[in-house]
């Protein structure tokens, strides 16, 4: 009789019925240690599609799901938003601390965490009001947008980085704005239930957004 290492429950297959740990019942040798190491690799390429597919197709389902109370079955926020400073960082690296037009140069900081640290809260602080109607706090907006912004991050991160190898300054603008647009509207596919509550909601969340980047610009003069 085998008892798992984790929970103590007998294991009578390749997996404990407990707490999911496997068993493969064979001494460690090259062969199995090349296995574990590829599929480790394999398993985290197709974990890591699987969830952004999720938040493309269906951004409502990934959400909620975390709203919800459900954990580890998707990736968490924090882990989009860890998989987005990292193509963030590539980004800033080979384009010379620019995000498609947006440039951000602080001695001493981060410029993808700063980056971060601007979208994120504009992202909820606009969103909140622009939403209000669905009775979501402040914290299911941040969590809403963390995942929001990752996505869009990581999409526009490859265009990013060919702008700054190739100098094309006049797509650097209509690429920014098609990545406000569609950060904007993946809200309303979450939220917004009809085709016309999602283009609504979305030209409202713009319009408030565009508001306190305008306030922020005005107190900073």
């Amino acid at each position: 009789m085998v008892k798992c290492t984790n929970c103590e429950t007998e294991i009578t297959a390749n997996y404990c019925t407990q707490c999911g740990q496997q068993y493969t019942g064979r001494r460690l040798n090259f062969r199995q240690f090349m296995e574990d190491y590829v599929n480790s690799f394999l398993s985290l390429d197709r974990s890591l599609f699987a969830n952004f597919k999720i938040a493309l197709l269906d951004p409502r389902k990934l959400v909620e799901n975390y709203w919800n109370g459900f954990r580890n079955f998707y990736y968490s926020p924090n882990k989009f938003l860890l998989i987005a400073t990292i193509f963030l960082g590539f980004s800033f690296l080979f384009s010379k601390n620019k995000f498609l037009t947006l440039t951000i140069d602080i001695e001493n900081f981060s410029g993808q965490l700063a980056f971060l640290l601007l979208m994120l809260p504009l992202l909820t602080f606009s969103s909140y009001p622009a939403y209000w109607g669905f009775r979501k706090n402040l914290y299911e907006h941040l969590v809403m947008n963390s995942y929001n912004l990752s996505i869009w991050i990581v999409v526009f991160s490859v265009p990013s980085i060919i702008l700054g190898k190739l100098d094309v300054p006049v797509l650097e603008i209509p690429l920014f704005i098609a990545f406000i647009g569609l950060t904007l509207y993946w809200n309303a596919r979450v939220l917004a239930l009809s085709r016309w509550g999602k283009i609504w909601r979305t030209l409202l969340n713009f319009v408030l957004f565009s508001a306190i980047i305008g306030l922020i610009a005005y107190f900073s003069m």
